[in-house]
């Protein structure tokens, strides 16, 4: 499992590299949004510790639902 990110005029990229016979697409999904999530909440409050930053389970189910009715591959 590999996580790459770069910035370039001013957006940020964010790839996943994983082993298909290790994890489900699915994990991946959910572990990416987990992420983007924590980033998120990170660059809006810049003087939050990463131990403080809680992830709402919820938040999680409703986007992962998105991802199955559009049947798109996962883009950050």
């Amino acid at each position: 499992l590999s996580l790459f990110g770069s910035e370039m005029n001013g957006q940020i990229s964010l790839q996943i590299d994983f082993r298909k016979n290790l994890f489900r697409r699915e994990t991946i999904e959910r572990m990416g949004l987990y992420f983007k999530e924590i980033m998120k909440d990170l660059l809006d409050n810049q003087h939050k510790k990463l131990k403080d930053v809680k992830i709402d389970y919820d938040f999680a189910v409703k986007k992962l639902n998105i991802f199955e009715r559009q049947k798109s591959d996962f883009v950050f």
